[in-house]
C-alpha cells in the first residue's frame, strides 16, 4: 500500500470507531444516504442521525390528524 492510502485508511477507520461509540452510548443511528454501483462493487455514503423525541412525534401526529380532520370537513361541506 502507498503511504497516502494508509493515511486515508487510518482516517476512515478512526471515523468509524468514533461513530461506533456514538451509536452505542448516545443512541445515534447510522443511515445510508446514497449507494453507488461501479463494476460489481458498491460504495455507500453513510450519515449519523438522531431519532425524534417522543413529544416531537406526538406533535407531528397531532398536526397530521388536524389536517385529515380539516380535509374531511371541507369534503363534507362541499356536498
Amino acid at each position: 500500500m502507498k503511504k497516502k492510502e494508509i493515511v486515508v485508511f487510518y482516517y476512515i477507520n478512526h471515523e468509524i470507531r468514533k461513530w461506533e461509540k456514538k451509536v452505542k452510548l448516545k443512541g445515534y443511528t447510522i443511515v445510508p444516504l446514497q449507494v453507488y454501483l461501479n463494476q460489481g462493487l458498491a460504495k455507500v455514503e453513510i450519515g449519523l442521525a438522531v431519532g425524534k423525541a417522543y413529544h416531537d412525534k406526538r406533535q407531528v401526529e397531532k398536526e397530521r390528524d388536524d389536517k385529515r380532520m380539516m380535509a374531511k370537513a371541507m369534503k363534507m361541506k362541499a356536498r
